[in-house]
């Protein structure tokens, strides 16, 4: 016999007037809430189902909706916080986090929205900067060539090699091999080597990406036509859901390397404001790397007396 069948025979007596909110754990929901990385996620949750609520009120695509919200409900299991914070862990927490933030990633995807940077971010705590494999030491100032031009142009400037950036599972080559940075008062400069060669035309598939989460909502687009020898790379501003052009970088060359610089002044950030980025590549629309893996780099914009700050370190 089921409940059902037994209150229909045997119909309720009492009725309870309050019930404690609890878990069956302590009674309470600790597990699932309160630590930063629980927080994190449900604060994840909650936008991206915010954003597939007012695409819903406009849009009546009833397959896409379907879909999207299948993401949602998937998402909202709540035992994917029983694995953030510090109540439990496992070997594969770094599965767990990905999986969960695709499921949200999706969302946007299926709805035709841009994807928050914030998704690209690992919830987990330790791993959201990303340690360079050097530090920035010094002020630099490389000739914007797309070339090597000598061996200490770079010298001072920091670097992140991508096959240090882990990830639980064993990656083959990848395209963008190591993510060197610097600057000076004016401008912030960015290289990227690559796994293969930059004048191949199946180069002209793709686009690289500078993501900043600080200042948040900006990524610079940079894409080669080798067969005209050619390389643009513009700044787009993410607003309400939409990418717009901000501005154009005009100092950008691709050889045997990517080389850019880029104006603070045109990211609007001023000396001691934080700087914190990743580099995606997309392969006709569809993302194909991250770098870092997990986390971004982080760096201040710098003083007059950066240099001067160095040597005392």
């Amino acid at each position: 016999m089921s409940v059902n069948e037994y209150l229909k025979e045997h119909p309720a007596q009492d009725t309870i007037e309050r019930l404690h909110a609890g878990s069956w754990i302590n009674a309470n929901y600790r597990i699932w809430i309160g630590h930063e990385e629980d927080n994190r996620a449900w604060d994840l949750l909650g936008q991206t189902r915010a954003a597939l609520v007012e695409y819903a009120s406009r849009n009546g695509d009833p397959q896409k909706l379907a879909l999207a919200w299948e993401e949602i409900y998937i998402a909202e299991g709540s035992d994917w916080c029983w694995w953030y914070g510090d109540d439990h862990y496992s070997e594969n927490d770094e599965e767990f986090d990905l999986l969960f933030r695709t499921h949200l990633t999706n969302v946007y995807r299926i709805i035709g929205l841009d994807v928050p940077d914030d998704l690209q971010i690992s919830i987990l705590r330790e791993d959201r900067q990303a340690l360079p494999t050097v530090e920035l030491t010094a002020f630099i100032s490389p000739v914007i060539d797309g070339q090597v031009t000598n061996y200490f142009e770079w010298l001072p400037a920091g670097f992140y090699d991508v096959n240090q950036g882990g990830g639980a599972m064993h990656r083959g080559a990848s395209i963008v091999t190591y993510i060197y940075y610097g600057f000076d008062l004016k401008n912030m400069f960015i290289r990227l080597d690559s796994g293969g060669s930059l004048k191949d035309e199946k180069v002209s598939d793709l686009a690289f990406f500078i993501n900043f989460l600080s200042p948040k909502g900006l990524d610079i687009e940079i894409r080669i036509v080798p067969r005209e020898r050619k390389v643009t790379a513009a700044l787009y501003r993410g607003e309400d859901g939409s990418r717009k052009q901000a501005g154009s970088i005009n100092t950008v060359a691709a050889n045997e390397v990517i080389e850019l610089a880029i104006p603070f002044d045109l990211l609007k950030v001023k000396p001691n404001d934080d700087i914190h980025l990743f580099v995606t590549v997309e392969r006709a629309g569809s993302e194909v790397e991250k770098w870092p893996y997990r986390g971004y780099i982080q760096f201040k914009v710098p003083t007059d007396d950066f240099e001067a700050m160095m040597w005392q370190v």
